[in-house]
């Protein structure tokens, strides 16, 4: 059944990606102003609206991972060898956005550190706050903001295929989710009480999912079978990405800031990641892209003209 039924366009998934944020995310905004409380992150009520979100997410997942498997639409593993500058751009602002997020946390880091009473090696790795774990989601962080450079500068240029050569690097994205997935649940507190951390844990588990597809096709390594995965996987990170940073960001231009769960604060690389993986899913699809070879023909044709006469 993989890859057979022709009947599932790509673009039908898109259609219900927006579809599905525009139901969500009001919801959501919503859900936090009304029944979510700031405190604890646990509901104060579960009326209608909490059952219907967890039923639309968990449909809209299913719809985009069974959608991708069965499509014969998904294209092949392969880079196309061309320009596209807004996957370009994007690639260096998710880049920017890692960035901040690997200071942020550094700082955070530091603040937490001496504010020990006593430190070790020893003691950092049996911190109930789990600061090796975000040690790690730094470097991580670091390491995957140099990757998405080289790569938005590769889709700019029109070199492409040179991304082959980070296969390393290419990793970076799924160990930074990966820390802050085990950073998640370190946390003591039921996380399948509290939406906020399940719905970031959600969205975490799927980004992994994605950037292990990423970093395979990107790379050249076992790539064979998982370019669904990217549009299934794909899409359902960035609805959960979207989920937990687009109501955060209106409650903050609302001045309802204090309606934010704690420890649940806006992080820009939740966006950022979200706007990726939903232009990456377009580039894959062939949208964006100008044909270097093109470019090439009509120099060439230019060239090519007689020159007019000047008397």
């Amino acid at each position: 059944m993989k890859g057979k039924i022709e009947a599932i366009k790509l673009r039908y998934l898109l259609f219900v990606f927006a579809g599905g944020l525009l139901v969500v995310l009001p919801l959501r905004v919503y859900q936090m102003l009304t029944i979510v409380e700031s405190a604890t992150g646990f509901y104060s009520e579960k009326n209608a609206t909490v059952y219907i979100m967890y039923i639309l997410l968990a449909a809209l997942s299913a719809v985009f991972i069974l959608g991708a498997y069965l499509s014969r639409e998904v294209p092949a593993p392969a880079i196309t060898n061309g320009k596209n500058i807004i996957l370009g751009v994007v690639s260096c602002l998710f880049a920017a956005a890692l960035m901040y997020d690997a200071v942020n946390v550094a700082s955070d880091t530091v603040k937490a550190i001496l504010d020990m009473s006593t430190f070790s090696i020893r003691t950092l790795f049996s911190s109930r706050h789990g600061e090796f774990t975000l040690i790690l989601q730094v470097i991580f962080a670091f390491f995957s903001a140099i990757y998405f450079v080289f790569c938005g500068t590769a889709e700019i240029t029109g070199k492409m295929k040179t991304i082959q050569n980070y296969k390393v690097l290419a990793l970076a994205p799924l160990g930074w989710s990966m820390c802050r997935i085990v950073h998640r649940f370190m946390r003591a507190i039921s996380y399948l009480n509290v939406s906020e951390l399940l719905f970031e844990i959600l969205m975490l588990v799927f980004f992994m999912l994605f950037f292990i597809n990423l970093a395979r096709v990107s790379s050249k390594v076992s790539e064979a079978g998982n370019m669904w995965g990217i549009f299934g996987y794909g899409l359902s990170a960035a609805s959960f990405a979207a989920l937990v940073s687009v109501p955060r960001l209106i409650l903050i231009v609302l001045g309802k800031s204090e309606e934010l769960v704690s420890q649940s604060p806006f992080e820009p690389a939740d966006l950022a990641a979200a706007i990726f993986a939903v232009v990456f899913v377009l580039a894959a699809m062939g949208i964006g892209y100008q044909s270097v070879a093109s470019e090439a023909a009509v120099d060439n044709e230019a060239d090519a003209l007689p020159e007019p006469d000047v008397e």
